[in-house]
């Protein structure tokens, strides 16, 4: 890439993924963690309310709801991630196609270009005479 070219979107495009899947695994990581302690918090809530401690039951209550939240706030990141990288995906994959099509384009016109339509009609022109018509009957 020189200094004032634009960079190339193929080594872009991977490196989004790979840094999005990276932050992926650790959001995943991060909810494992938040389950786990969600289980943890909801085994103590059992063993306070059986203890008849209602005071500690409750401020564990909200600690769990506030646990919850941050799994429920994590997996949303993880699902923007995920998004990002399809966007990221679908306009490379855009720009690629579009590229494509504009060499697509040049190609046909240069051809066009190069075609002499008058010779092609006189050919066509001297072809039917030579081929006779059918007739139906």
């Amino acid at each position: 890439m020189g200094l004032f070219s634009k960079p190339e979107p193929k080594p872009t495009v991977q490196e989004v993924k790979r840094s999005a899947n990276r932050s992926a695994r650790e959001i995943e990581r991060e909810v494992r963690k938040l389950n786990n302690e969600c289980t943890k918090l909801e085994q103590k809530i059992r063993q306070c309310a059986q203890r008849g401690d209602q005071r500690q039951a409750a401020l564990l209550a909200k600690e769990l709801i506030r646990c919850r939240k941050m799994r429920d706030r994590s997996m949303g990141m993880k699902a923007q991630v995920s998004a990002t990288v399809h966007s990221v995906t679908t306009n490379a994959a855009m720009n690629s196609a579009v590229v494509a099509m504009g060499s697509a384009a040049k190609v046909m016109s240069d051809v066009s270009a190069m075609t002499d339509t008058s010779a092609i009609r006189q050919n066509m022109q001297d072809f039917a005479k030579l081929v006779p018509t059918p007739t139906c009957g």
